[in-house]
Order: C-alpha cells, then structure tokens, then sequence
C-alpha cells in the first residue's frame, strides 16, 4: 500500500486519469460527466473559478455538439432481461417531505445512468453546467450571460419549471434576483470582510444556498469557519457562524444545533460586529417558533430588541424585519395564548412604527396585524 497516491498527489493523478478517460473516445458515454467533475474539482476543491469557467465552456460545448455526432453506443445498451432492475427512476431530482421539497433522487446500485439508458440524463447535466456557468459568468462581473443561462434551470429542470410556474421558492427566482441585485446572500458588506479564495468560498457557499444545496452549501461554510483557508478575525468568525448555522437548518432538518452556534451573539459575543443583529434576528426566529413556550417567546423578543440596538437606520428592512418578528411574538404569542398584559399594544406600537416608512416591504402584513390586534383590545375592553 505504500505506493498508493494519497492527498494531493492522488487528485492530481485522478484528473489525470479523467482527462485520458475523455481523450479515449471525445463523446462516448459519461464523457460529458467527466468534464463536468472536473470543472466541480476546479471550483470546489481548488478554489479556482477561472479553471473551472474553461471545463464549464468545454462541458457546454460538449453538450451542444453531443447529439449530433455519430457515436456507437449500442453495445453499452442494457440487455432487455436486466432492463427492469437496472431501469433508471423517472427523473434526477424528486419531492421530499410532507411540505414536498426538492431533493436528488437516490441512485441504486443497480441502476445504470447514461445517455443510452436515462432520458433525462443528458437535460440533467445541461442544467447542472449551465447554473454553474452562469454562477462563474455572474463573478466575472457579467450580468447578462449570467442571466440568460439561468433560463436552463427552467428549460431542463421539470419540478422546477413546475414550482415557478406555481409561483413557489425555485432556483430560477433566487439566482435571477440575486445577479440581478448585484449581491447573493452575503451583504456587500459582508463579502468586503473576506478575500481571494475566502471570498469566492463565501459567494461559492451562496450559491448552493440559492439551489437548496444544501450539503455542498454548509460545506464550504464550514471549511471557511475552520480555517482551512487561514486564521479568521472576529468579524469573519461571527459572520460564518451565523452562515453555518443558517444552512445547517434546512439541512440537518432540526434547530437544535443552530441554536447552539446562535446563542453566544445573545449572550454578549461579537458585539459591535456586522452580521450580530441579523444573526440574533435568525436566533430568535428559531426558539420563538414554539408560541406555546413562553420562555422561548420571551427569549425571542429580547433577541429582536438586542438586535434593534445595533441597527442604525430605523427603516431598512432588517430593523423592520425584526419589528414585525417582535411585534409577532407580543400578538400571537404573549398576548393571544399567555395572555400577558400589554402584549397587544406592544404588537400595536411596533406595527405602526413599522408604517411610519411607507415604502416597507410589511405594509400589508403590519395592516392586517393591526385590523387584528385593535379587534382584540376593543373585546377585551367591552368585556372588562
């Protein structure tokens, strides 16, 4: 075993292998595939995205020129008598859950994937090669190709076309409002903290966000926070703290853990930095979820109030953000199930403190929740 390449040596002898693999036989099967691993080795292991734009340009050059060339696959063809074991499932991506969330379709063993066997097989890697190249186009500053190769999510994704045709969260939606805001996740101000590899990593990390991703998304999250690119100061650490435990939500499926990570911003830690009031609000969104807990509830409000502290402007949607959340906990919460005295009209004042911008974003929500709250103090009123 003492001649078995590991670490770097052992990629380098994988790519190697990987581009003989394709050189062999330029469009047989899996080839395409392979371009496209090692454009994922590139951007993802490497941290080079101008390598990765190459093997993305070769995988969609590839891709278009695929089904015209004669290339004889038939021998690859499974026999009809293993047909029904190795068939491929209907699609690459399925729905999950009792809420039907989007997920990977789990592979078997069995079953044999390729363009002579799997219909979507081919429309499955035009989709993955054209979001990541537009994610590379969009961090080379060129809005417009990044725009026009997300149109691919929609073309070549079913569930997706379906949920955007539904109106429901896509990817399509995300990463055309993001590239065209200029920003994905992370605050302008956030990624000034971070640079070189760190800040691709950053934006890398967004972008796996924005496709639910969210494996490769806490990943490279976590790589940052550990180090593995250099020491982090303060403001870099809070920041990938909150970042982490944001994905590790949705991808661990429960809030324990995130909690944990969140707590020490309430507790008095990286006070003063950027991301702690954001990180607070997120905090309370998650213990104040339980209305029945009123430890929890409470918990919640001191979050946003500890948030409030920290944000400058009044009226940017993040004050505002954790206005309603506040204004939320007093109503439903407090008031409507603990029955604490003044919980209403605390709702009430920060409703309206909400309208005093008549450009928020909570305009309607803050009108319906103060129709609502006014109803419930006139009772109470007429019953005492």
């Amino acid at each position: 075993m003492k001649n078995v390449p590991t670490g770097e040596k052992a990629s380098e002898e994988s790519v190697s292998d990987l581009e003989h693999f394709i050189s062999e036989n330029e469009f047989g099967l899996y080839r395409g595939e392979a371009i496209i691993e090692l454009g994922e080795y590139y951007l993802e292991k490497k941290i080079d995205p101008e390598t990765a734009f190459i093997y993305f340009t070769r995988a969609k050059t590839w891709l278009e020129k695929v089904e015209s060339v004669k290339t004889d696959i038939s021998s690859w063809r499974v026999p009809q008598k293993a047909a029904g074991v190795s068939a491929p499932p209907p699609g690459d991506k399925t729905l999950a859950g009792w809420n039907l969330y989007m997920i990977k379709t789990p592979i078997k063993p069995e079953q044999i994937i390729n363009r002579a066997t799997t219909p979507w097989y081919l429309d499955s890697l035009r989709a993955r090669a054209d979001k990541t190249l537009s994610f590379l186009h969009y961090m080379k500053g060129e809005k417009d190709a990044a725009l026009a190769l997300t149109e691919s999510v929609l073309k070549y994704e079913p569930i997706e076309r379906q949920f955007n045709a539904n109106n429901e969260p896509n990817t399509y939606q995300r990463l055309v409002f993001c590239y065209k805001r200029g920003w994905m996740y992370a605050r302008p101000e956030e990624l000034d903290l971070f640079k070189g590899k760190l800040r691709t990593t950053v934006l890398l990390g967004d972008f796996y966000y924005a496709q639910e991703e969210w494996e490769k998304c806490v990943h490279h999250r976590q790589d940052i926070l550990d180090g593995k690119f250099g020491k982090l100061n303060k403001e870099q650490t809070a920041d990938m703290i909150y970042r982490v435990a944001d994905a590790s939500v949705w991808f661990e499926r429960k809030d324990e853990s995130a909690i944990k990570m969140l707590d020490p911003f309430l507790n008095g830690e990286y006070k003063g930095t950027f991301i702690r009031p954001e990180a607070l609000i997120g905090l309370g969104t998650l213990v104040g979820k339980q209305l029945r807990d009123k430890a929890g509830v409470e918990k919640a409000i001191k979050c946003y109030r500890e948030a409030l502290k920290e944000i400058k402007d009044d009226k940017c949607e993040l004050s505002e953000r954790a206005k309603y959340y506040m204004s939320t906990e007093y109503y439903c919460g407090l008031g409507n199930i603990h029955q604490i005295e003044g919980s209403h009209e605390n709702a009430l004042e920060l409703c309206k403190s909400i309208l005093k911008n008549h450009n928020t974003i909570y305009k309607d929500v803050c009108l319906k929740q103060i129709n609502d709250i006014e109803k419930i103090i006139k009772y109470n009123k007429e019953e005492k």
